[in-house]
């Protein structure tokens, strides 16, 4: 049985595992990965497991509205989530489910109280009695006129409306008030002080990815006096900081940049106000874990304990480390082995006995084995740590993977300049050797591939080595997993090492006979794009077919039109307001000439992260330039970002991905 792309368009994805209190359960959130239709309301469901019983999850909402972000209440007694249960498709709203005497889901908020806009993120007091949360500002009656009337000019200098702003729900009452902080400024990001009784809250000059590269404030409100001034406790270089955390002993811990100068460089936990205590300007030398060999994935802290478990990527694999709010290493308590976890996809708690227990959402490419919950006590001294399987979702992998004749298994080599390489290969077993190969890049080019088992709209790694092919991964330069130098390569160095770094893999794969030099593909998403469309150009002939999913293709445009410039900026070693006379030797659109290559070219019609005009210059170009202009395809998805939503859409991705490189390759 093959992977279909029908059944890879209907499939789920697992959210957000959630531990309870004492760590005997976990709640988490399943969804569709994509809508069955464009005016589909989203829908998700909550489940809820035994982590000390294998198979136990079981469903706890019923599916029929989007009900995510499940937390447990600080007693364990229920289930706090978002909903539109209110509303099918309206606001998501904060809901409590009661689990130890049974009855509905109910509003957390009184009717008085209750929101016209969004709760985009919520945290429970310690103590439980409070929840902060971040909305937009209430529509006026004006804004509800003007959207009846259609008069919705966007005034990009005059963005107020979209500035989330935290505010407070008290329990008790079911009433929201909302914190003193700037109201031209953006609440980014929030931690609760283990007393409950203050928050540490991040603003920025606003929500959008573009206002990332441009300074935050940290402040302190208390919840006693919410309308009192805030207390300014720092101010940061960039506002690019995620999972702050505030430990008992007052240390706030945060993962940011290993080297704060630049937006290339590798992440690792930093202390922001020890950061910022003197000019406010941070330096490399002042991380305080992780960053330079290897980089950080996501942290949980353990706030009473003044401990912090941090995923550790290193190369392919991962691990959980426990260190001090000081950075200093406890204890390692979990290591992966041959599978790879998801993207902020666990949680840990530590027990009265100094014991942990850890949930997470993980898969194995090696053992087959699809993205389910697993979870289990961990002990530092039998690693890398047995977990249970709690969930079996996605059955429909499993029938795949019973029949499937590919292997996959992370591949080394060392690139032309002697530095180690490493990646994933998947291929047929059974099938002739050597076989038909698609070199396929990941994104970022901040990421890495890892020994992982996922299908979805723009990893094709499984689905094509099912279908036949030799499919190489390589964690090229700038990619995650080996600290700030290999990932800083990228600072004004795309198309140079990471290139090469590619090809280098994909010799050292043909040199062991796993793949015909006279079948090559080239793909990917992204960044991966770009790469599909910098290594087909700059070789002509090598590869017989590319697909380039929402891919880069100007660096200049990419500066001035992108949602996150300063990232583009970097890339490209500079903007075209500051070098006005410099065009980037290493955009794929100078050199399309003489191109050999067939490309299918995808692209998302309201893309924002790499805009539409990439994918439609470089078919343009190629249509005019390229030795075979008719090899060429351009296919525009309507209402698709740069993720796409819509089940039809993704079904026509996969088909179309796999007739076009069969068509050429087999």
């Amino acid at each position: 049985m093959l992977p279909k792309p029908e059944a890879i368009a209907a499939s789920d994805g697992l959210h957000g595992p959630s531990l309870s209190p004492d760590g005997s359960q976990v709640v988490y959130s399943v969804r569709p990965l994509y809508k069955a239709a464009e005016t589909d309301f989203s829908a998700s469901c909550i489940w809820i497991a035994d982590t000390g019983k294998a198979n136990s999850a079981r469903r706890l909402t019923s599916g029929l509205f989007n009900d995510s972000d499940a937390v447990f209440s600080s007693d364990g007694a229920s289930v706090l989530f978002l909903s539109d249960r209110h509303e099918r498709g309206g606001p998501m709203q904060i809901y409590s489910l009661p689990l130890t005497v049974g009855g509905e889901a109910a509003p957390l908020m009184s009717a008085a109280a209750t929101l016209k806009r969004d709760v985009q993120v919520f945290e429970a007091s310690p103590d439980g009695r409070y929840i902060a949360f971040v909305s937009k500002d209430e529509p006026t009656a004006e804004d509800e006129a003007k959207e009846r009337a259609k008069s919705d000019a966007l005034v990009w200098s005059e963005r107020r409306k979209d500035m989330g702003r935290l505010r407070l729900l008290r329990l008790a009452t079911g009433t929201v008030s909302s914190f003193n902080l700037p109201a031209d400024r953006h609440a980014h990001n929030f931690a609760w002080s283990a007393d409950g009784e203050s928050l540490i809250v991040c603003i920025t000059l606003g929500p959008d990815l573009e206002h990332m590269g441009f300074e935050a404030t940290y402040y302190r409100v208390t919840v006693r006096h919410p309308n009192a001034e805030p207390t300014l406790l720092a101010k940061y270089q960039d506002a690019f900081g995620e999972y702050l955390t505030w430990l008992a002993d007052g240390t706030v811990l945060e993962t940011r940049f290993y080297n704060p100068q630049t937006l290339t460089s590798a992440l690792a936990v930093r202390n922001v106000l020890r950061d910022c205590a003197t000019n406010g300007k941070a330096t490399a030398a002042g991380a305080v874990y992780s960053g330079s060999n290897d980089d950080v994935g996501f942290i949980v802290g353990l706030p009473h304990d003044n401990l912090v478990a941090v995923e550790v990527i290193s190369g392919v694999d991962s691990r959980i480390d426990i260190i001090a709010s000081s950075g200093i290493l406890q204890e390692t308590v979990y290591r992966s082995s041959d599978d790879a976890l998801g993207d902020q996809s666990w949680d840990i708690k530590r027990l009265e006995d100094g014991s942990y227990v850890f949930a997470c959402i993980r898969s194995s490419g090696p053992r087959k084995e699809p993205s389910n919950v697993w979870a289990g006590k961990l002990d530092s001294k039998a690693l890398p740590g047995t977990l249970t399987q709690l969930s079996s979702h996605n059955s429909w992998i499993d029938d795949i993977s019973k029949d499937s004749a590919t292997a996959t298994s992370v591949f080394r080599c060392k690139a032309r300049d002697g530095t180690d390489l490493d990646g994933i290969i998947c291929k047929p077993t059974n099938a002739q050797k050597p076989l038909p190969a698609i070199l396929i890049a990941h994104g970022g080019p901040y990421y890495r591939d890892a020994p992982s088992y996922i299908f979805n709209f723009c990893t094709w790694r499984e689905f094509l080595a099912a279908h036949g092919f030799c499919v190489i991964s390589p964690n090229y330069r700038g990619s995650s997993g080996r600290g700030a130098a290999f990932a800083e390569t990228m600072y004004g160095g795309v198309g140079t090492v990471d290139w090469t770094d590619c090809e280098d893999m994909l010799q050292a794969v043909i040199d062991q006979g796993f793949a015909d030099p006279e079948r090559l593909g080239i793909a990917g998403w992204s960044q991966g794009g770009f790469m599909a469309a910098w290594g087909a150009s700059q070789t002509k002939n090598k590869f017989k077919a590319a697909v380039m999913g929402a891919g880069l293709s100007d660096l200049g445009t990419m500066c001035e039109e992108a949602e996150a410039p300063e990232f583009e900026v970097e890339f490209a070693g500079g903007a075209p307001w500051t070098s006005p006379t410099r065009r980037n030797t290493n955009d794929p659109i100078r050199f399309v000439k003489d191109v050999e290559t067939a490309f299918l070219i995808l692209h998302g019609e309201k893309d924002q992260c790499v805009p539409v005009g990439q994918g439609i210059g470089f078919f343009r170009g190629l249509r005019r330039m390229s030795k075979f202009p008719e090899r060429h395809e351009l296919v525009i998805y309507p209402r698709e970002g740069h993720g796409f939503t819509e089940r039809s859409h993704v079904e026509d991705v996969l088909k179309r991905v796999l007739d076009h490189l069969s068509a050429w390759l087999t």
